[in-house]
C-alpha cells in the first residue's frame, strides 16, 4: 500500500507538469538481478536546477498550490523498503523519477509475510 502511495504521489505530480494541457506519462516496469524498477516520465514542464535540489525536501514547493510533501512522503517510502528514488529533469522537456526497490526480501521476513504476485 505505501509503494502504491509513491508511485500515485510521483504519477500526480508527472500530470501536473502539463499544467492544464493534455500530454504524455510513461511507466516502464523491468527488473533487474537486484532491483524491480519502476520509471515514471513525462514530457512536461520540467524542474529548474535550482528546484531540483530541495524537491524531497517537506513543505518545499514551486506550486502555489503544494503541499510539498508528496515527493518527499515518496522518497521515506521508498528508503523504508531499502530502496532508491532518483530523478532526471530538464526545464522545457520533461522529468523521468526511478523508483528502484530490492527484488529480494530481507532475511528477517517470515515466508508466510511474504507476498508473490504473478507474471505475465
Amino acid at each position: 500500500m505505501l509503494i502504491k502511495q509513491a508511485l500515485t504521489n510521483i504519477i500526480e505530480n508527472a500530470v501536473i507538469a502539463y499544467r492544464g494541457e493534455h500530454g504524455r506519462v510513461e511507466i516502464e516496469v523491468s527488473r533487474t538481478t537486484d532491483f524491480a524498477i519502476v520509471e515514471v516520465r513525462d514530457f512536461g514542464c520540467g524542474i529548474e536546477s535550482e528546484d531540483l535540489e530541495r524537491i524531497f525536501t517537506p513543505f518545499f514547493s514551486s506550486r502555489p498550490s503544494g503541499t510539498g510533501l508528496g515527493l518527499p512522503l515518496a522518497g521515506k517510502i521508498v528508503d523504508l523498503h531499502n530502496g532508491r528514488l532518483t530523478v532526471e529533469s530538464q526545464p522545457g522537456e520533461g522529468t523521468a523519477f526511478k523508483l528502484m526497490l530490492p527484488s529480494r526480501q530481507p532475511e528477517h521476513v517470515r515466508a508466510e509475510d511474504r507476498q508473490t504476485f504473478p507474471t505475465a
